[in-house]
């Protein structure tokens, strides 16, 4: 069967036609072949600057499987705040340019470059005499790239737990019918009236406190509900969008947090039911 206006027929039993297998292929080969070659490179310059073979296979995971990861929290799916994105930017293109010039670097060394190269007889090389900023550089590579995991793994715990907070909602009660009687074990149980929906209850009226009078010495306004904070606060960011000011700058929340005595989640929560509100008015006026 052939697809519309194209010449690539569809593969049997299968959704995809051979074009998309091409370029999967094609793709995943690339991928395959770079990653190899990025990794005997590093793999060699581990072994020049003194690791031992094994452990020299450490280098090119650190670098190139950090930069990979990093890569895919920034431009992979998945509910990520600004902030982690623009971090995890940050460290894909410091640890892309780590590997290319780590690569540069070890054949760079095998050509003589800032290094002596001892060769026998036969002009095979025996060994790599590396100048010895270029080993300590190498070296210091790894604890740096451990500290930013480290970093990357607390952005993470705290960019789910505002996420979750923000997006998971209360049950609500459900309504409540006539209570029915609890009788002791062993006893005949009466027969029970039929029990009367919710909406025919009627609603019991509340008794009215008692004025409060003010302590001597003054006292302390009461705070607002954090409903009323919120409405107040959406409110607001649509004023201040409205002004073209950036939300999302730094130290908004924290401003946001001061001015109506919340902690920096609750602002964080509001900002995304604002966002939320903001996509469903447009969506429904287009």
């Amino acid at each position: 069967m052939k697809l519309p206006g194209s010449r690539w027929e569809k593969l049997p039993g299968s959704r995809w036609d051979s074009r998309t297998v091409t370029i999967l292929a094609g793709t995943y080969g690339v991928v395959a072949a770079s990653a190899a070659l990025s990794f005997e490179s590093l793999r060699g310059l581990g072994k020049l600057v003194g690791y031992s073979s094994k452990l020299a296979n450490g280098l090119p995971i650190s670098i190139d499987l950090y930069a990979a990861v990093v890569s895919l929290i920034w431009l992979g799916p998945g509910n990520r705040s600004d902030k982690i994105r623009k971090w995890a930017k940050y460290n894909t293109i410091f640890s892309a340019v780590l590997s290319i010039v780590c690569n540069a670097l070890y054949h760079a060394l095998l050509a003589g470059k800032f290094s002596e190269i001892i060769r026998n007889a036969a002009g095979e090389i025996i060994a790599v005499n590396v100048d010895a900023k270029i080993v300590v550089g190498v070296g210091a590579m790894p604890p740096i790239i451990l500290v930013l995991v480290v970093h990357l793994l607390s952005l993470l715990a705290e960019d789910k737990q505002v996420t979750s907070g923000a997006s998971t909602p209360r049950p609500s009660p459900a309504p409540r019918a006539a209570d029915v009687p609890v009788t002791a074990v062993g006893r005949p149980v009466p027969p029970t009236a039929p029990a009367v929906p919710a909406a025919e209850i009627p609603a019991q009226k509340r008794p009215e406190l008692p004025p409060s009078t003010p302590k001597p010495g003054g006292s302390v306004a009461p705070l607002k509900p954090v409903s009323d904070r919120k409405a107040k606060a959406l409110v607001e960011f649509a004023r201040l969008e409205a002004a073209n000011v950036d939300i999302s700058r730094p130290g908004f929340n924290d401003e946001m947090a001061g001015r109506y005595g919340v902690s920096l989640r609750s602002v964080e929560g509001w900002k995304k039911e604002y966002k939320a509100l903001k996509a469903s008015r447009l969506e429904s006026s287009g």
